[in-house]
């Protein structure tokens, strides 16, 4: 599972370089990308020459949908080299999905060792880390436990406690 825009900073063509022999390998694998609209025919040429057209779909998901696309994919995958926010890996981590990213931005803060990291700028790297996560069961598992684990660093109480905190501090 891909979530979001795919431009220059999304790391879209590496990641996809990087998955399409493990697509190739298990033809039943699917990629699915959730937002920023259709393909380009710049990514539909990438994926023509990687031989995975058919495995690649684009959907435009309603807030529901997203949570069971999370739920029911084997990984998602999240190969920005830059973020402000890592949202979606709450997200993942909220509905029991295992999730793999970029070793770069504020992912690292924000999914600990809940996270499998990998370098945004080996494709090689990135079809390692996400091979090993759809195909080892356990490995798969604890990441997921340890998702929501880290989810509890994030709750909306503590958020709110905090941002009461920076008003009250502004106010002294």
């Amino acid at each position: 599972l891909f979530v979001g825009e795919r431009p220059f900073y999304k790391n879209f063509p590496n990641f996809v370089k990087g998955i399409g022999p493990l697509l190739n390998e298990d033809k039943s694998l699917k990629l699915i990308c959730t937002g920023g609209g259709a393909f380009s025919a710049t990514e539909r040429e990438l994926f023509s020459s990687l031989n995975i057209n058919e495995q690649c779909l684009q959907i435009n998901a309603t807030d529901g949908q997203m949570q069971q696309l999370y739920a029911q994919a084997l990984i998602f995958v999240f190969p920005s080299f830059i973020e402000g926010f890592g949202l979606p890996l709450l997200e993942a981590f909220s509905a029991g999905c295992p999730v793999a990213a970029s070793n770069a931005s504020c992912f690292p803060e924000i999914g600990g060792d809940a996270v499998a990291y990998f370098d945004p700028h080996d494709p090689d790297n990135i079809r390692e880390i996400i091979k090993t996560i759809i195909t080892d069961t356990a490995k798969r598992a604890a990441y997921i436990t340890k998702g929501h684990e880290r989810l509890k660093l994030f709750s909306m109480e503590k958020q709110v406690e905090q941002t009461l905190e920076v008003y009250r501090k502004l106010n002294v």
